[in-house]
C-alpha cells in the first residue's frame, strides 16, 4: 500500500463528528439524507410525469427501466458501503490522511466502474427490457430513455460517492444542498428537452434520459468546485493524478459487495413479484405499485438513519470505542423504531383515504388498502433491517447482513406463491409473504446485531499503513 504522511493534528471541519449528545449526531445526519432521497423521489416522479405527456408506452418504458436503474445502483453500493465504512473509521482514528487515501481511490474506482456499468446499459439495455417480458415498443421505448442516462453514469458514480464520503466525515447536509439543487435543475430541463422548449431540441423520452444524465455530471461538477474551493482535508485528491492502489480498492469492495448483492436479490425478487401480481389483473400490480409508493416514506426514513447509523458506527470503531458504535446503533435503530411505529398506526387506520388520493378505482383501492393493512405490521422489523444493515455496513462487516437479507428476500417468491395460488389468498397472499420475510429479516439481524462480532471486524488498512 502507498506510504502516506504521519498524521497530523484533525482539523477543525472533522472536530465535530463524534461532539456533542449522540441524539444531536443522530439528527444532523439524519435530516439531510432525509432530504435528498425526497429530492431523488420527487425526481423520478417528475421525470414520469412529463414522459407521461407522450402517452402510455412511454410511461410504461421509463417505469421498467426503473429496475435496470435499481440494479445499477445497487452496484453502486459497492463503492458507497466500502467508503463510507473506511473513510469513517479513518476519521474517527483522527487520520485524515488516511480518509484521503481511501477517498481517492473510491473515487478512482468509481468512475472506472461506472463507465463499465454505464457501458452494459447502453449495449444491452434493450435485451434487458425483453428479458423481463416488456412488448418490443415498449422495449424500444424504454431503451431510449435508458441509453442517453447510461452514458452520463460515471459521472453519478463519481458524485455519489463523493457524497458519501462527505457523510462519511458527518457532513450530510453539504451532499443534500448539492444532490437536491442538481435535481431541480433536471426537474426544469426535463420538458425543455423533451418537448422542445425555446431553443432545446425535441427529443421526446431520449431527453428525460439525457436531462437527467446532464444533471448527474452537473452534480459531479458541483462537488468538484467545492472540494477545490473549500480544500476538505478527507476529499479525494481530484486535481493530483490518481495512481490505483489495487489493495486499498479490493478493501473497498470486499466491504461494499455483500450489500450490493443484498440489493440485487431485491430488485430481481420485485421482478418475480411484479409478474405474480399482473396475474391476478391490471388492479393487482397497480395496487402494489401504489402500495410500494406509499410505502417508500417508511423506507426513505430508514436509510436516512441507515445512513446515520454507518457513520456513526464507523467513526466509534475508528475512536476505538465500540461501546459508544453500540449505543449509537441501538439509538438510531430506537428513533427509527418510533417513526415508523407511527406509520404502522397510519396505514392501520387511515388506509382509504391515503389511497384515494391515488385512485379511483374500486378494486384498486380494495387490494391497496390490504397492502397497508397488511404491511403495517412489518414496519417496526422494516426499520430493525435497514438501520442494522447500515450499522454493519458502518463497521465494514457487511456478510452477516447479506446472509440475512438475501435468503430473505429469496424467500418471498416461493412463499407469495405458496399463499397466493395454493392457499387461496390472491394477491393479500403476496402481501403477506412480503411482511413475514420483512418481520422475520428484522428480527434476525437484531439478534446477530446483539452479538457483537461486528465490533471486532479490523479494516486492514488501519493496521497496514
Amino acid at each position: 500500500m502507498t506510504t502516506l504522511p504521519e498524521s497530523p493534528p484533525l482539523p477543525t471541519e472533522l472536530s465535530h463528528p463524534l461532539s456533542g449528545p449522540l441524539s444531536r449526531q443522530i439528527w444532523r445526519l439524519f435530516w439531510p439524507a432525509f432530504l435528498a432521497m425526497l429530492f431523488e423521489t420527487a425526481n423520478t416522479v417528475a421525470n414520469v410525469f412529463w414522459v407521461g405527456k407522450l402517452g402510455t408506452q412511454p410511461v410504461a418504458g421509463v417505469v421498467s427501466s426503473m429496475f435496470i436503474l435499481w440494479l445499477a445502483f445497487s452496484l453502486l453500493n459497492i463503492v458507497i458501503s466500502g467508503v463510507i465504512a473506511t473513510v469513517a473509521r479513518s476519521l474517527g482514528a483522527r487520520r485524515p490522511e488516511l480518509a484521503r487515501h481511501y477517498a481517492t481511490q473510491a473515487f478512482f474506482f468509481a468512475l472506472t466502474f461506472g463507465a463499465a456499468v454505464g457501458s452494459g446499459g447502453v449495449i444491452l439495455g434493450e435485451y434487458f427490457f425483453r428479458l423481463m417480458g416488456n412488448e418490443p415498443e415498449v422495449a424500444a421505448l424504454g431503451y431510449r430513455y435508458l441509453a442517453p442516462l447510461s452514458a452520463f453514469l460515471p459521472f453519478l458514480f463519481g458524485a455519489e460517492t463523493i457524497a458519501s464520503i462527505f457523510r462519511a466525515s458527518g457532513d450530510a447536509k453539504t451532499p443534500m444542498m448539492v444532490t437536491s439543487s442538481a435535481l431541480i435543475f433536471n426537474i426544469a430541463l426535463n420538458p425543455c428537452l423533451i418537448f422542445g422548449l425555446g431553443p432545446f431540441p425535441r427529443l421526446g423520452i431520449s431527453g428525460a434520459g439525457l436531462s437527467t444524465g446532464i444533471a448527474y455530471f452537473a452534480e459531479l461538477s458541483a462537488f468538484i468546485v467545492l472540494i477545490y474551493v473549500r480544500k476538505p482535508s478527507f476529499a479525494p485528491g481530484i486535481t493530483t493524478k490518481i495512481k490505483p492502489d489495487a489493495k486499498t480498492i479490493g478493501e473497498i469492495v470486499k466491504i461494499g459487495l455483500p450489500i450490493s448483492i443484498s440489493g440485487i436479490a431485491f430488485t430481481i425478487v420485485y421482478l418475480f413479484l411484479d409478474k405474480l401480481a399482473s396475474s391476478f389483473g391490471v388492479f393487482a400490480l397497480a395496487a402494489l405499485g401504489f402500495g410500494n409508493r406509499i410505502e417508500s416514506i417508511s423506507f426513505l426514513t430508514c436509510f436516512a438513519f441507515s445512513v446515520a447509523a454507518a457513520t456513526l458506527v464507523g467513526q466509534y470503531l475508528g475512536a476505538k470505542d465500540p461501546e459508544g458504535a453500540q449505543r449509537a446503533a441501538y439509538k438510531t435503530t430506537y428513533y427509527a423504531s418510533i417513526v415508523t411505529g407511527v406509520l404502522m398506526l397510519v396505514f392501520l387506520i387511515l388506509p382509504y383515504p391515503i389511497v384515494q388520493l391515488f385512485s379511483s378505482d374500486p378494486q384498486v383501492i380494495e387490494a391497496a388498502v390490504a397492502y397497508l393493512r397488511i404491511i403495517a405490521l412489518s414496519q417496526i422489523f422494516m426499520g430493525f433491517e435497514i438501520v442494522l444493515e447500515g450499522a454493519f455496513s458502518g463497521s465494514g462487516d457487511t456478510w452477516p447482513a447479506m446472509l440475512i437479507s438475501v435468503p430473505g428476500s429469496l424467500a418471498r417468491i416461493p412463499l407469495a406463491y405458496f399463499f397466493a395460488q395454493f392457499l387461496g389468498w390472491g394477491v393479500a397472499g403476496i402481501w403477506w409473504a412480503l411482511t413475514l420475510t420483512t418481520a422475520l429479516r428484522g428480527g434476525v439481524m437484531l439478534f446477530w446485531f446483539s452479538r457483537g462480532g461486528w465490533k471486532k471486524k479490523k479494516v486492514a488498512g488501519m493496521s497496514a499503513v
